[in-house]
């Protein structure tokens, strides 16, 4: 229908509803293709901190938004001492369909960064964690990326981590999602998530792609000797796949900048 879903975070009383509001809440405002706002829904707890960073929609106007709470958003934390990942349902008419909030343990942090929905309904997230998300993976003090698909009622379906070596960072900040069922990841490594570069002392861009039923089916990383980040990703319908990021490096005859843009043709 053309609708605009837009998610961020306010300190203040967006929607009405939160006089008195000092802390950060997250929210989600809806918007017709006319820029008419219709809704905001602000999502919060008392003297605690939430945003939602990442959103998506289906076909018929449900979105989902995910981000970070370090609250007891869902009602069933109320021990929460650190951000914790949170994913909200929306209806086309704003109401708040369901809450889930997960996360590991005291201290490590679990953000979503992105979401997105696919021909199906079904929703994927993707974000990064200083724990063991997928009790597979025990928290080293670095960052892991993370990949889920949960359905349109909030039942996760599966969720993996992914993690180079230890003591580096790696984190998922972008997702698309194509016509055949896949799911691609953009963000950085600073380490050797790929198995081919060793070397790395910065950060690299990365590029991984799983099926909708979680298999991995890709893993590239690429950069620079200097800081470089994916940031937007996109597939065509030939199965081309596009990254845009920032770079602090030389790529392709560009000469070391104070922060470019790049956008490069990865697969196809």
């Amino acid at each position: 229908a053309g609708d605009v879903f837009v998610s961020g975070r306010t300190g203040g009383d967006l929607d009405g509803l939160h006089p008195g509001n000092s802390s950060w809440d997250g929210f989600v405002a809806r918007f017709d293709r006319a820029g008419t706002l219709h809704w905001v829904n602000q999502v919060g707890t008392p003297d605690s901190d939430e945003v939602l960073s990442g959103i998506g929609a289906s076909v018929a106007g449900i979105s989902y938004a995910g981000g970070s709470t370090d609250g007891d958003a869902d009602a069933t934390h109320p021990t929460n001492s650190s951000p914790d990942a949170l994913l909200v349902r929306f209806e086309r008419d704003g109401r708040r369909r369901w809450v889930r909030q997960f996360g590991t343990g005291a201290g490590e942090s679990d953000a979503i960064h992105a979401v997105q929905v696919n021909y199906r309904g079904e929703v994927f997230v993707a974000g990064d964690t200083a724990g063991n998300l997928d009790g597979d993976h025990p928290a080293d003090g670095s960052l892991d990326l993370f990949i889920g698909r949960y359905s349109a009622n909030g039942n996760r379906q599966w969720l993996h981590q992914l993690a180079s070596d230890p003591d580096r960072d790696d984190s998922a900040v972008a997702l698309t999602t194509t016509r055949t069922g896949e799911v691609w990841l953009t963000g950085y490594t600073t380490g050797n998530l790929s198995g081919r570069d060793a070397g790395n002392t910065s950060s690299d861009a990365l590029l991984v792609g799983y099926s909708r039923t979680g298999w991995r089916r890709a893993k590239l990383q690429f950069g620079t000797a200097r800081d470089d980040w994916g940031r937007g990703v996109a597939v065509s319908r030939r199965g081309i796949a596009y990254v845009v990021g920032s770079t602090f490096g030389a790529m392709a005859s560009a000469a070391d900048g104070a922060g470019d843009g790049f956008v490069s043709r990865v697969l196809g």
